[in-house]
């Protein structure tokens, strides 16, 4: 599974009905969804105000409301993490400045 990391160690998390906001900021497309295209129920990450310690990271897209991402399975452990990516060449056509 590839996807970006949109909290580190120190920052602060919280999850509500309209989204994910990292150090009081929301992610776009973040707002959670109860179901699947296929109708079954998905399972809810909750935090309050959760300040990510020494070696968790939070990964999500701020691109599509549909990803399978930490607002479904919650925090990862850097241990977790098998390699990183860096992208050639971006082409920044779906990400806007809002969303929902």
């Amino acid at each position: 599974m590839m996807k970006k990391v949109v909290a580190i160690p120190g920052d602060t998390v919280a999850t509500t009905k309209v989204g994910v906001f990292v150090n009081q900021e929301r992610i776009p497309f973040s707002k959670p969804k109860l179901k699947d295209g296929l109708n079954r129920l998905l399972p809810q990450w909750h935090a309050t105000n959760y300040q990510l310690s020494k070696d968790e990271l939070m990964t999500m897209t701020s691109q599509s409301e549909w990803s399978f991402d930490g607002r479904y399975y919650g925090l990862v452990h850097t241990g977790q993490i098998k390699g990183m990516l860096r992208p050639l060449w971006v082409i920044n056509k779906l990400e806007k400045s809002h969303d929902e």
